[in-house]
């Protein structure tokens, strides 16, 4: 999985000033596993990468997940959150939103 650090100048690695769409991950059921467009330096491969159990596919292969346990993806998940300036309390009682939401159903 990339460091905070890195994840935040994807766009510059990357040569784009496009924001990442995003799609539900295929291993771990997260909804926002980010997912950027093909440049120059990518070729025609988009990269996908999911920051909750690592997932990544890019010009250099396939980072398989690795499996993990409802409380695995939840500490991921809040990591996520406090990258985002965010927390499990604030989503409740400001926005009204569940962690579970942020996950496929049965993923979580």
């Amino acid at each position: 999985m990339f460091p905070a650090s890195i994840t935040h100048s994807l766009p510059v690695l990357f040569q784009t000033t496009e924001s990442p769409a995003y799609q539900t991950c295929p291993y771990c059921g997260f909804r926002l596993m980010e997912v950027w467009p093909s440049t120059d330096i990518t070729s025609s491969s988009r990269v996908e990468h999911c920051p909750i159990c690592g997932y990544q596919h890019d010009i250099h292969g396939l980072i398989p997940a690795k499996p993990m346990t409802r409380a695995e993806k939840l500490f991921a998940f809040d990591r996520w959150l406090w990258r985002h300036s965010l927390d499990r309390r604030l989503l409740q009682s400001h926005y009204h939103v569940r962690p579970e939401q942020f996950f496929s159903k049965g993923a979580l």
